[in-house]
């Protein structure tokens, strides 16, 4: 191995692994590759700390503990995975309790898969609908955003801060699936 952090990396013999879960991927590339590479890695590192910046709250669907924290509820709904995201879709109807303590939320940041294509559904917040969705093909990327502005008297008269986000399908189809929920303070 070299370069600048050649030594920051222990390797020992997977039999010493014991009651361990671990994966490793090593990257290949050339020389002439590399620097793109980081050059890449770099600009997707400082896109993540942007929107985790402007994030005050955020749900990752289809994982117990962030489900649990918010206070997820359902019917004839479903969770699973594709291409290594989790996600929550359902027949009936989903939704989580979403914290904005200080009444500054302006958007609602939804993440969807490019191959669910022509699902409706419905988006209400606190019993105030604010998006009929039918979701599209995203672009050449798996995955999409779209983010929809949050009315400020909805986001103001929230009882301590408590935005209940519900994803209703409509009759025939599927809300979801979702594999990201974000307020923001701000869109992009």
């Amino acid at each position: 191995m070299t370069g600048e952090h050649a030594g920051d990396v222990d390797l020992i013999p997977f039999f010493r692994l014991h009651e361990s879960r671990y994966t490793l991927y090593w990257p290949m590339v050339g020389k002439s590759e590399f620097a793109s590479l980081q050059a890449a890695n770099r600009e997707q590192e400082k896109a993540r700390l942007q929107l985790d910046a402007m994030t005050i709250d955020k749900v990752s669907p289809g994982q117990q503990q962030p489900e649990s924290d918010h206070f997820v509820k359902y019917e004839n709904s479903e969770t699973g995975i594709y291409m290594g995201r989790h996600w929550r879709h359902a027949e009936g109807w989903f939704s989580y309790v979403m914290n904005d303590p200080k009444h500054e939320a302006r958007t609602l940041r939804v993440t969807y898969s490019s191959g669910d294509v022509g699902r409706r559904f419905t988006i209400v917040v606190n019993d105030q609908v604010i998006a009929e969705v039918e979701s599209q093909a995203g672009n050449k990327s798996a995955f999409y955003s779209v983010e929809y502005p949050l009315p400020h008297a909805l986001v103001a008269s929230a009882k301590d801060g408590k935005l209940v986000i519900k994803f209703i399908a409509h009759k025939n189809s599927i809300a979801g699936g979702i594999f990201d929920l974000r307020l923001l303070r701000h869109g992009k």
